[in-house]
């Protein structure tokens, strides 16, 4: 099996691959040429429900599988981290997917792979507050709602590792409006100055704005007078009666970049069923993660070229997530994808997912398939 994904692209299109076969397997064939390639990995592996999904691997043990047994689905877990490790760059992040019962067991197996200092958690929230019945509000417990999942953060080197500011929506609220009948829509203002008594003539951006309607204003800006006189262009000061201290808009239909946070919120569970039902119109056995989940976490932490890898890929959730992420941000990331076609999920859903989308990006990207028995 030749895995031409771990390759530079060419001619500008970023290729995804899609790997059939055991993900263990797949890890150790390509050792040679993806060894130190992949930057951003993600899965969501079978968790320990103690279902017989997990006899569907090749590894002996599951024969004797008890779900009482932490020993065994952590080896499981472990033979396939540590032949992941060597196709890791050096600032490589890995993102996992878990729930209560395995997250303290995962997490110790992962920092002795990684180092005692390099893992992180974060927590999705997957019932958003203005969830429906459906999901979950409604739902009839003898103590309380399970509405969180966990995500744990792997690092090969958490010091090298820097996350971007994400884009969010500013909360509705009240106060937001359009005075002036701006086509970007409502927006609030902000301050641009430091108060008369607060402003140090010392200081920087220390100077006389004139306003248009002729008044002198003499303050410490927020901004150069160059970047003033930029955002005034672009209307976005608000000027007001002519007697206001001026003011910067800031739209509510406009992202904005923030920090992200250890809490992932207003994502629902549900979203993934009608990602992947609006491009199969099938409804899978298990329930795949939602694509904004993933973009959310590519956002974070991808590169524009980043290489990046699902084992556990399921019914294609990351590739989509990928494939969408690089339509809008004009990045070339590539994915290599891995599925044993448990519960004819790669026939069924992942392949013929992808196949709708590389028909809607080509020529800008496009699909490569490989069966491990066949190369």
């Amino acid at each position: 099996m030749t895995v031409s994904a771990c390759r530079p692209p060419s001619g500008g299109t970023a290729y995804h691959t899609v790997i059939e076969g055991d993900n263990l397997e797949a890890l150790q064939r390509m050792q040679g040429e993806c060894a130190g390639k992949f930057d951003f990995v993600y899965i969501d592996p079978p968790y320990n429900t103690g279902k017989t999904q997990n006899r569907n691997y090749k590894d002996r043990f599951w024969e004797y599988y008890s779900r009482e047994k932490h020993e065994k689905w952590l080896d499981f877990m472990y033979r396939r981290f540590e032949a992941l490790m060597p196709l890791l760059t050096d600032d490589a992040v890995v993102f996992v997917s878990i729930d209560d019962r395995e997250l303290p067991h995962l997490i110790l197996m992962l920092r002795r792979l990684f180092g005692e200092w390099n893992t992180e958690v974060m927590i999705w929230h997957k019932i958003p507050e203005a969830g429906t019945a459906g999901q979950g509000k409604m739902k009839r417990t003898k103590r309380f709602r399970i509405d969180h999942e966990y995500i744990i953060v792997a690092y090969r080197d958490k010091q090298a590792v820097h996350f971007n500011k994400i884009k969010t929506l500013r909360s509705v609220m009240k106060n937001y409006g359009n005075p002036d009948s701006d086509p970007r829509g409502p927006w609030i203002s902000a301050e641009i100055c430091k108060s008369k008594n607060k402003s140090n003539p010392n200081g920087k951006n220390y100077y006389t704005l004139i306003t248009p309607s002729g008044r002198k204003i003499t303050r410490q800006w927020h901004f150069s007078r160059e970047e003033l006189e930029e955002l005034d262009r672009d209307g976005r000061i608000w000027w007001g009666n002519g007697r206001i201290i001026p003011r910067l808009k800031k739209f509510l239909n406009e992202p904005r970049l923030v920090t992200p946070s250890s809490v992932i919120k207003n994502i629902s569970q549900t979203e993934g069923l009608k990602d992947l039902k609006k491009l199969t119109g099938k409804e899978p056995p298990s329930r795949p993660k939602p694509v904004r989940l993933l973009k959310l976490l590519l956002q974070m932490a991808a590169r524009p070229d980043s290489l990046v890898l699902d084992f556990f890929a399921g019914t294609g959730s990351l590739g989509q997530a990928v494939m969408e992420y690089n339509a809008e941000t004009g990045s070339r990331i590539r994915s290599v994808l891995v599925s044993n076609n448990e519960q004819h999920s790669l026939d069924d859903f992942l392949l013929p997912r992808l196949k709708k989308l590389e028909q809607i990006y080509l020529p800008e990207q496009k699909l490569q398939y490989f069966r491990i028995n066949e190369h």
